[in-house]
Parts: structure tokens; sequence; C-alpha cells
């Protein structure tokens, strides 16, 4: 599996504005072909410091990593 570098933009780049409620960042993984794809995870902010279930989905391709 090759690592490629992908440039991820920190700032809101979204058509829905952002809460102050839930963190917000981006991320990569691979796909099961070994493609790194980018995507954006959201989270609770008042998790607590407990774990959280992740889905993350990238609809073009229809890849999807649970957490």
């Amino acid at each position: 599996m090759k690592d490629e570098m992908l440039t991820l933009t920190n700032e809101w780049d979204k058509t829905f504005p952002k809460s102050d409620k839930v963190d917000h960042k981006k991320i990569t993984f691979h796909n099961r072909y070994g493609i790194t794809l980018a995507a954006d995870m959201y989270a609770p902010k008042n998790a607590g410091g407990k774990t959280c279930r992740a889905w993350i989905s990238d609809h073009c391709i229809r890849s999807v990593l649970y957490g």
C-alpha cells in the first residue's frame, strides 16, 4: 500500500454552518484497493473522554471505514 500525501485544508469548506457542539477534522484512510481517500470526521464536543463509534463514508467510490 503506497502512502500518498494529500494536502488538506483546515478552513471550513462546507455549505452548511459549522456547529459549536461538534469537533471537525479532516482525515485520510486507505480503501480496500489501497487508494488514499480524504474524509471529514465529526465528533460531539461533550463526549467527556468517552470513545464514540465512527462511520466514515466517501460516496463517490463507496468506501466506508467503521471505527
